[in-house]
């Protein structure tokens, strides 16, 4: 797999396509319009909660929230059985920096604000 910087999201041309195919690659996506939206929510998501992270956390962080996004239900019900008993849930579908595992990556480098108490 290229190594490519994936947080912020490439503009150029040659960067772009170095991010397409490791981000591809990594969360076994096809298509550029699929991947191109994938990582640039992702990629904004981490810069937004850690833009101070080391490159190599920032990409590992990408590419857990891209691939959750990626296989996180479009609807907003899903179906369970087990044995003779079934439930419609609303899986988790937000917070997908959480949910992916990128949050707790990024924890280290989140400026984190005190407010005055009192």
């Amino acid at each position: 797999m290229a190594v490519a910087a994936l947080s912020p999201w490439p503009s150029s041309p040659a960067a772009l396509e170095a991010a397409r195919a490791c981000l591809g690659e990594a969360i076994g996506a096809t298509g550029d319009s699929t991947i191109d939206r994938l990582g640039s929510t992702a990629a904004a998501l981490v810069e937004r909660h850690a833009p101070a992270a080391p490159q190599a956390v920032k990409n590992e962080a990408v590419i857990r929230c891209a691939g959750w996004l990626r296989s996180a239900p479009s609807s907003g019900k899903a179906d369970s059985t087990i044995g003779p008993m079934s439930a419609t849930y609303s899986p988790a579908r937000y917070a997908a920096l959480r949910h992916s595992g990128a949050m707790s990556l990024l924890a280290p480098w989140k400026v984190r604000r005190a407010g005055l108490a009192g």
